[in-house]
Formats: structure tokens, sequence, C-alpha cells
């Protein structure tokens, strides 16, 4: 939330930036997979802690000793995804939502073949099931110590977001659904590969 907030203010300061879509694009994304590194950074900062407390206070209990903590790389990745994901289609698409009370629906100029609360909520399941699977991917560039894995990560977004600019042409509402559905397939099948190898 915090980077989406920050690259607004961005974009409202530097006033050429205000027409220059693709690169306050590249922007966001630098800007968001740097605070999910972060992120995963954190996670393993407050993990190594609590395996250091967990040890120490079962260190004298002998019956206990193979006791761990009931979590693991995976479990953590799809959670703080899924909270990533919440997040990120509350503050894109939350204002949708506010138009369902009334009669009727909306069309954007742009898409008229479908209806905004349909288009928003494919969009929103999307980029939700992206972010779910480039945190996943996070935590294995970050425990592989990898930097040619985390572009994977950092090229994908990029190219989610500009997936978008094609919602301003007509009816390119249809391309952008058909192009983010063939990046989160090729995505998944990349996330399930890595995950099948094992995840330190």
């Amino acid at each position: 939330m915090m980077t989406l907030i920050f690259s607004s203010v961005i974009w409202a300061i530097i006033v050429p930036l205000q027409t220059m879509y693709p690169l306050i694009m590249v922007i966001s994304a630098v800007l968001q997979e740097l605070s999910r590194y972060g992120i995963v950074k954190l996670y393993y900062y407050c993990y190594g802690i609590l395996i250091d407390r967990g040890k120490k206070r079962l260190a004298g209990e002998s019956n206990n000793k193979n006791r761990i903590l009931p979590i693991n790389n995976i479990s953590a990745a799809i959670s703080l995804g899924t909270g990533i994901a919440a997040i990120y289609s509350f503050m894109l698409y939350g204002h949708v939502g506010s138009k369902t009370l009334g009669v009727g629906t909306y069309y954007l100029e742009t898409c008229k073949s479908m209806s905004i609360y349909i288009f928003h909520a494919i969009s929103s399941c999307l980029l939700s099931l992206l972010h779910i699977m480039w945190t996943i991917l996070a935590f294995d560039s970050y425990n592989k110590k990898s930097v040619l894995r985390g572009s994977v990560i950092i090229i994908t977004h990029l190219s989610a977001l500009l997936i978008t600019l094609l919602n301003s042409t007509n009816e390119g509402c249809i391309s952008s659904i058909i192009f983010e559905s063939v990046l989160v397939v090729l995505v998944g099948l990349y996330t399930l590969k890595i995950m099948q190898n094992g995840m330190e």
C-alpha cells in the first residue's frame, strides 16, 4: 500500500510523469518489488528470532526436542502474497464497488463489450494470482541469492502493468485480459517448477 501511495506522490509532484504512463509504471513496479524483497527479508529476520527463542524455551524439555514452529516458506509466501494481493485489489479496484449500489451498470468508453464490474473483477483476480506467485518466487530468489530469478519477477511484473495500457485503446480490455491470462499461465508454470524443485 505504501509503494502505491509513494508512486502516486511521485506522479503528483513530477508533472511531466503525469503524461508518461509507461515510465510511472516502471517506477511503480520497481518500488513494489523492492518492498516485496524488504517484506521477505523482514520475515526471515523475525522468523530467526522466533526460532532462537523457541529453541531456548524447548532446550529443557526432553520430550519436545523435535518440535518446531508450524510454518514453512511456502505457507509464509502464500500468506504474504495473499495479503499483498488483497490490499492491491482494494486500493486499485475498491472504488468500483461503491458504484454497485445503484441501478444499472457502467461501461468504459473504450470497453463496451463488458461492464466495468466484470472487467475489474477479472483484472483483480488475475493480478491477485500474479502477486501470490511473485511472492513465492521472491522467497525462492531470496533464498538462492539469485539476481536472475529476482529479475524474472520484475520483468513479469512490469509486463503485467504495461499490458494494462491496452485498456485505453478501443476494446483493448479484451486483449488486456487475454495477455494477462497468458502471463498468469506462464508465471504459474514457472512457479510450479520452482516449487517442485523444492524451496529452501
